[in-house]
């Protein structure tokens, strides 16, 4: 079972691709697929989906685990935010993939125990959980470990 882990954003879209296997869990890769903030939303936009769909090809994943939209105070940044989202939802109807979200707060719970933890807990939480050598980083690709993560634990395991 091979779950995809996505961080979205317009700018830099983190990603991570996991594999289940008899109990144990193995990291593939993970990363950020990023462009300039200052490119047209509508090429940064098909730029994420076009990478994601050949890293899709190339892992076949059974699942895509998204972090949910979040209210921020910012109506315009929400709306660019949910297009990357849909840009990344379109990938879950065109490979088949089961599909799961977990809001913020509800990751960091699973990841670290805590709520309310910061962006570096959850990189070292991650860091322990699948035995990485090195902290994961930058943080979007860390958050996306911890999304294909939760999905684990909540759907695959």
């Amino acid at each position: 079972m091979i779950i995809l882990g996505i961080d979205p954003g317009s700018i830099k879209t983190g990603y991570a691709f996991l594999q289940s296997s008899d109990n144990s869990l193995r990291v593939l890769e993970y990363g950020i697929i990023s462009r300039k903030a200052s490119d047209p939303l509508i090429e940064r936009i098909a730029y994420i989906h076009g990478e994601l769909r050949k890293l899709c090809r190339q892992y076949g994943p059974d699942w895509l685990s998204m972090e949910t939209s979040f209210l921020g105070r910012n109506a315009k940044t929400a709306m660019v935010l949910a297009h990357a989202r849909g840009a990344v939802m379109s990938l879950a109807g065109e490979f088949s993939l089961k599909f799961c979200e977990f809001a913020p707060r509800e990751v960091k719970q699973i990841v670290s125990g805590k709520g309310s933890s910061n962006k570096r807990t959850i990189a070292w939480m991650m860091q322990q959980h699948l035995q990485l050598r090195d902290l994961p980083q930058p943080e979007d690709a860390a958050d996306a470990l911890a999304m294909a993560w939760c999905a684990y634990i909540n759907y695959v395991k």
